[in-house]
């Protein structure tokens, strides 16, 4: 029988996957790009395991370059449920995390840092959860993030292709969410869930690259 794990009993942070598992703070707090991983940074692949698969969307190195430029940290917070469900393993979802480092870097970007959390309801063993406070929408990740590297929350903005993506946000308390047209983003229903999110502001963008009005909240919010 699987073990219950309530929500409230599980340490914030526990057993989510960080990459640098060390990160330096910033010396005053800072907005940060908040970025899911699937369908915004690299294009949807359902489960993806293969680095032939992987592939930026458009704009991406340049956005996430332009963040850099700035000093705006830059931080991937995706779901992998698919290690719960057994559909990859670790060393797959490694090796594609580091591929998609590699291309950013090939093209001058990077990311400062990187949380997954692979935690189901449908999973099995170490990675069964009914509702991990860091899986989105809940707002775990970000909280982590913003301890980590001293990021000032209020200020950031997070681009998403579900409306989960953005409910995290909202629920972290950041200044903006933004959806992309891209991955399940493509989706009506993702849509106007998202539009859905009260008291939130909440735009669409083709994809990533378009990304004038993500630093416009950036700047004002700051």
């Amino acid at each position: 029988m699987k073990p219950a794990s309530p929500f409230k009993e599980v340490p914030l942070g526990s057993d989510i996957l960080i990459d640098p598992p060390v990160s330096q703070r910033l010396e005053a707090p800072r907005p940060a790009l908040f970025l899911d991983r699937d369908g915004v940074v690299i294009e949807q692949v359902h489960y993806i395991s293969s680095l032939d698969d992987v592939r930026l969307g458009p704009g991406t190195a340049e956005t996430i370059s332009r963040a850099n430029a700035a000093g705006i940290p830059v931080v991937i917070v995706t779901n992998q449920a698919g290690l719960a469900k057994e559909h990859f393993t670790l060393d797959q979802y490694e090796a594609v995390h580091r591929e998609v480092l590699r291309q950013l870097a090939a093209a001058g970007a990077h990311v400062d840092l990187t949380l997954a959390a692979p935690h189901h309801e449908a999973g099995e063993g170490r990675w069964y959860h009914k509702d991990h406070p860091c899986r989105k929408p809940n707002p775990g990740m970000l909280l982590v993030a913003a301890e980590r590297l001293n990021i000032d929350l209020a200020g950031s903005v997070i681009v998403g292709d579900r409306a989960s993506d953005l409910e995290a946000g909202k629920r972290a308390g950041v200044a903006a969410g933004f959806g992309v047209a891209a991955g399940y983003g493509k989706s009506e229903r993702q849509k106007m869930a998202a539009l859905a999110t009260a008291d939130f502001r909440v735009e669409f963008l083709a994809h990533l690259g378009e990304a004038e009005e993500i630093f416009r909240a950036l700047s004002t919010a700051a």
